[in-house]
């Protein structure tokens, strides 16, 4: 398989089956019906069908492989997919309440005709560093060139499934505080980052000559992403909601944007982003969608380069979708700040409504596997971070961990199947446990040790004079002995 093949592969997760339940060109193994899942993604051949939402529906890992030609899918998995149109051209169903499983988060950043050359300090943009030195950072699994920027994976473990309770889409939930959290934290880097587009939409399609970097090994754990997401949203906003007593369109940011002059987004929140913020705020505050639609083209219509009513009943259509409960805060922030930043969006606090949230960990009496993955990390990135080299027997570990010793072994194993340490065990009289962090190599590409940076190249198996693609693959994966060698005791 090619690279961008083992990518798309990677991000599905064996949601869709392998092979087409029809005319399929691969060797087909015995899988009765019943045992091939079920599921469903979009695809569009082109940017200008995208916008007209024409498109096919694929329903097998081989039928999108087939079809790398076109240029963008949903990477995400929809229950099931269809057309409204008797030419079988216009597809429905690629909306949140028909999501089925969570596969990747993608941060798209648009460079307009600014774009720059990919290079190691790009991805460096990309890769987000908690407060805390210690603690893993978050990595990119893919990073995609488009026409006019670049497109990064953030690729999970292991998929998130989606069910409904009652009303509500709980996982839907959990999963767009996290993407919204990426997209934040990427913003910091890059004011090019389009924090507007759909979480679960449409993508552009991996193809061999757009990858430039991807490590199948950088993965990520979906549960503590959300604990990380979850943390910063208690520290910005103290756990509130906004009453649903107070409408959106009654806030000064509504009034401010409504007057606002806004020109054509140009790797920037524009226009459609705009009005999409102002109609999901008359959807929340109950107006109807005639008395929208009058709002809007009056809005519209002041505009220096107005949008194509066509393009005005669009975004009206998806505000009043009833996929979204009102004007997303974070949005309105963006919004204020480039189009009306003399205006204070907020003006009075909203009632509080309380979260509940697991126990903190030190009034448990046990601590999750995660948890003392997370201990361990830290413990040898802090360690191996004074030196080159690092020798410690298990004991020593578990007496600084405080931690059993079958603790340690489900520790080492869950760090070794997230990908946030390599763990090499080895026999006998001699033997040990290697470990290699991902955090050391990445202090060495940041510190531009000319040694260290050597050892990098080699760990994503890249030789001199090759191109900036970076790829590992299980057949050509080096081993490399970094700092971090723990003697059993």
């Amino acid at each position: 398989m090619s690279l961008s093949s083992d990518l798309i592969s990677l991000v599905l997760h064996n949601g869709l089956a392998k092979n087409k339940y029809r005319n399929s060109k691969r060797v087909v193994l015995d899988q009765s019906p019943e045992e091939r899942p079920h599921g469903a993604i979009f695809l569009t051949r082109t940017k200008q069908a995208l916008t007209e939402a024409r498109g096919f529906i694929a329903t097998s890992e081989e039928a999108v492989l087939a079809n790398q030609a076109c240029s963008h899918w949903t990477p995400n998995i929809f229950r099931y997919g269809t057309y409204s149109d008797d030419r079988r051209q216009v597809v429905v169903g690629h909306s949140e309440n028909n999501l089925k499983q969570i596969n990747a988060f993608v941060v798209d950043a648009d460079f307009g005709d600014h774009k720059p050359h990919y290079n190691q300090d790009l991805l460096e943009q990309f890769i987000i560093k908690k407060k805390d030195l210690f603690d893993p950072e978050i990595w990119p699994t893919a990073i995609l060139e488009t026409p006019h920027g670049y497109q990064v994976y953030y690729v999970l473990w292991k998929s998130v499934f989606v069910s409904k309770k009652g009303t509500r889409y709980p996982a839907v939930e959990a999963a767009k505080t996290v993407s919204e959290q990426l997209r934040q934290s990427v913003l910091k880097n890059l004011p090019q980052v389009d924090v507007g587009c759909n979480h679960f939409g449409f993508f552009r399609l991996p193809s061999d000559d757009m990858v430039r970097f991807f490590e199948p090994s950088l993965t990520l754990d979906f549960a503590t992403l959300l604990d990380w997401a979850m943390e910063i949203k208690l520290k910005m906003t103290g756990v509130t909601k906004p009453s649903t007593h107070d409408h959106q369109v009654d806030q000064p940011w509504f009034s401010a944007l409504s007057r606002a002059s806004v020109v054509r987004g140009d790797g920037d929140l524009g226009r459609n982003n705009t009005l999409l913020t102002l109609l999901l705020a008359t959807y929340s505050s109950g107006w109807d969608q005639n008395r929208a639609y009058d709002f809007a083209d009056e809005w519209n219509s002041r505009q220096p380069d107005p949008l194509r009513d066509t393009e005005v009943r669009r975004i009206l259509k998806s505000a009043f979708s009833g996929n979204y409960q009102g004007a997303s805060k974070a949005y309105i922030q963006h919004l204020m700040d480039r189009w009306a930043p003399e205006v204070r969006p907020f003006a009075r606090t909203a009632r509080q409504n309380w979260v509940k949230f697991r126990k903190p960990r030190h009034i448990r009496k046990y601590s999750h596997v995660s948890e003392w993955a997370q201990d361990l990390v830290k413990y040898v990135d802090r360690l191996g971070a004074r030196s080159t080299s690092l020798q410690l027997t298990t004991a020593d570990i578990r007496e600084a961990l405080h931690i059993s010793r079958d603790s340690l072994n489900k520790a080492l194993d869950y760090v070794a199947i997230h990908g946030l340490l390599r763990v090499q065990r080895t026999r006998g009289r001699n033997g040990g446990i290697l470990l290699i962090t991902m955090m050391m190599a990445g202090r060495q590409i940041e510190t531009r040790r000319a040694n260290q940076s050597q050892d990098w190249q080699e760990f994503l198996g890249l030789e001199q004079g090759e191109s900036n693609v970076l790829s590992v693959t299980p057949e050509n994966r080096p081993t490399i002995v970094l700092p971090g060698r723990l003697m059993d005791g």
